[in-house]
């Protein structure tokens, strides 16, 4: 059994130790406690800054995902100095906006002759929109399939090929799965490549293989807030509704702050016919995680479910300047986002922005 609790006590009790504290801070980072793992990798570099380039990137992902963009890139920076390592440059490519300095960084890595950053540089092409790119990783994994870090980028880029629909249901079965498993058995206390498989469970629609996963998954990470959103969702998806909430609720026990279980609470209200307490969730929503940019636009969509028209059109309104680039692209394949971008009102807020 391994619980946030458990890491956080090894970490702080290995406070000179680099290697204790770059493992536990990897996995906290994993598991979304962000604060803590930016606390706990930053010693970790500190302590050793050209031991463990995955540290700088981890690091620089914890900062990255709480929305610490410049100090995420300045990490990275310091990391490639510190290292030398052709991951953290793989990654400062991927995540700065100053294309001379990803394209400086492309002509170092083109160089080189490791798989892990052959795959990752063709994720990033793949991902900015050159198709030939899958090709050529679909060739590069069944080069390389017992290499952890290919099959890692394998997994997002079939993960999120799928859902731009450049890759068929029976590939990402094919490709992922047995890859995650086996990780998860070499790996029994990371958290990562569980989660991951639920989400390519997910992309399936195999509801019923993420609850036999989650069952036994939560015997190993008992308080892990994902898993328990993975299980709500499937619980909800196959009717159980009264359990999809005492999963859901119990999710959110485990992180309070935890924006996507209460957005998935909420849509089970609805489902249970009960949109007083929905509405009662997705309120709860931008208190509980003000730095969560989609807290309100989730509200608003809501109100749209309920053809609440007007509250839905001021929400929107009072959220879409500040929503990220990313945020936007991603309400263009929402239903609900497209009936209220489609209101008069709303359409001509849209184009007076453009």
């Amino acid at each position: 059994m391994s619980t946030v609790e458990d890491l956080l006590i090894e970490a702080y009790s290995n406070w000179d130790d680099a290697e204790i504290l770059a493992r536990t801070g990897r996995e906290l980072q994993s598991r979304t406690r962000l604060a803590a793992a930016r606390e706990v990798l930053a010693r970790a570099v500190e302590l050793r800054p050209d031991g463990d380039p995955d540290s700088w990137a981890r690091l620089s992902f914890a900062q990255f995902r709480a929305g610490m963009t410049q100090e995420g890139l300045e990490t990275l920076r310091r990391g490639v100095e510190a290292t030398g390592s052709d991951d953290v440059r793989t990654a400062l490519a991927g995540f700065t906006n100053d294309e001379a300095e990803a394209e400086a960084l492309r002509e170092v890595l083109a160089k080189s002759d490791r798989p892990s950053v052959r795959a990752e540089l063709l994720a990033q092409r793949f991902f900015r929109g050159e198709a030939e790119a899958l090709d050529e990783m679909r060739t590069l994994q069944d080069e390389n399939p017992d290499d952890e870090d290919v099959g890692e980028t394998v997994f997002w880029v079939m993960f999120r090929g799928h859902h731009m629909g450049a890759v068929e249901k029976d590939e990402v079965r094919r490709r992922t799965l047995d890859v995650l498993d086996a990780k998860s058995e070499r790996h029994p206390d990371q958290l990562g490549p569980v989660v991951r498989k639920m989400m390519v469970l997910a992309a399936l629609e195999d509801w019923e293989g993420i609850l036999a996963e989650t069952q036994q998954a939560l015997e190993r990470f008992p308080d892990e807030e994902t898993l328990l959103q993975h299980r709500g969702r499937a619980l909800r998806e196959t009717g159980d509704h009264e359990r999809a909430a005492a999963a859901l609720n119990r999710a959110i026990g485990a992180k309070p702050s935890f924006a996507g279980a209460r957005t998935d609470l909420g849509k089970t209200y609805e489902a249970m016919g009960r949109p007083d307490l929905a509405e009662e969730v997705f309120r709860e929503i931008p208190v509980a995680n003000p730095s969560y940019g989609g807290g309100r636009i989730a509200l608003a969509l809501f109100m749209v479910r309920q053809e609440r028209w007007d509250d839905a059109e001021l929400l929107f309104h009072e959220c879409w300047d500040s929503m990220p680039a990313w945020m936007r692209s991603g309400l263009a394949s929402n239903p609900d986002a497209a009936k209220l971008m489609e209101r008069p009102n709303i359409k001509k807020a849209l184009e007076a922005s453009e």
